[in-house]
């Protein structure tokens, strides 16, 4: 019996395990791989178990509430991601995901479940995909966006929804996290967690749900009024323009305007415009008054006569105030 491999024998060894080898190498390669946000391989992809850290950690201070029941009984509200996150949206994963919740709040804001750009899904590219919309000026509804590795993001970069805009240094966001869970978080510029920019798909509106309304006698020496009008969201700021017969009168930036005579045969209408912090301004403008007629004049003081009722005397009339 011999113990030895033959020659041919032992060169077939490094070539058969040469080959062994690229074939595992090879396999590998082609398995897929699901980093934080990238998009699925397919709808019917299969979800392995597997760690997964957060794709953005804010300083635990920053979170007004964290997981859905403790933002619930906080009354922080999820836009009803909570029972749609199962569903992929612009081609992201579901789940807790940074970039489908955003995905998400888009399409519920009227947006079509198809995302707007070509290429990667990942956060990190949001804002380079999208420059035409994406600014450094928060509003309500823009999706705030962190590059790769700055802020509290990590490698694939962050998404979030803004909620509230506090002031120009502040805003308050909701946003969910890959390997981590839904929250609310308060964000301040000087915080290190400022945003890279600001996406605006679709702002949330300033909407007029009423015109202003002219009030009044439409006469010479009257007063008119206007009503603000009615704007969602409510307690914003509203500054007032007169017009008559469409012409800016410049000095007429109150609710109140005093006709005199130069408005008469005029129609006279008004303009507020609604401003919030975080909202664009919008105005609306009333109907048109009645056209303005002549007033009446009003005796304010009598008439009156002085001097010495006498022969050879003069007297003087004083012919009163009249409006």
């Amino acid at each position: 019996m011999t113990l030895g491999m033959s020659w041919g024998t032992r060169l077939l060894v490094p070539v058969t395990a040469a080959l062994v080898g690229g074939l595992v190498a090879g396999l590998l390669a082609l398995a897929p791989v699901a980093p934080a946000h990238a998009d699925p391989v397919g709808p019917d992809r299969v979800k392995t178990a597997q760690k997964r850290e957060p794709d953005a950690v804010f300083k635990r201070s920053s979170y007004l509430c964290y997981g859905y029941k403790d933002c619930r009984d906080k009354g922080y509200g999820n836009a009803g991601y909570a029972q749609k996150s199962g569903t992929m949206y612009w081609r992201m994963y579901s789940g807790h995901n940074c970039t489908n919740y955003a995905a998400y709040r888009m399409v519920r804001s009227g947006l079509p479940n198809e995302r707007p750009w070509s290429g990667g899904g990942n956060a990190t590219y949001w804002g380079t995909s999208m420059p035409r919309i994406t600014d450094d000026v928060p509003r309500v509804g823009a999706v705030t966006w962190w590059k790769a590795n700055t802020g509290p993001a990590g490698s694939a970069g962050h998404v979030g929804y803004v909620e509230q805009v506090v002031s120009e240094n502040e805003i308050i966001v909701s946003q969910d996290s890959w390997g981590g869970d839904f929250s609310w978080a308060v964000i301040t510029r000087g915080s290190g967690n400022w945003p890279s920019g600001f996406i605006h798909f679709n702002d949330v509106p300033m909407v007029n749900q009423a015109p202003p309304v002219i009030s009044g006698v439409a006469k010479v020496g009257s007063t008119l009024s206007a009503s603000a009008g009615s704007w969602k969201p409510g307690a914003v700021e509203v500054k007032y323009q007169w017009f008559a017969d469409g012409k800016k009168l410049k000095k007429s930036t109150k609710s109140t305007i005093r006709l005199n005579q130069a408005r008469l045969g005029q129609a006279l209408t008004v303009t507020t415009t609604a401003s919030k912090l975080g909202y664009p301004t919008k105005s609306v403008t009333s109907t048109p008054s009645e056209t303005i007629l002549p007033g009446q004049l009003r005796n304010e003081a009598a008439p009156a006569i002085s001097g010495t009722a006498k022969v050879d005397e003069t007297l003087s009339l004083d012919t009163g105030t009249w409006d």
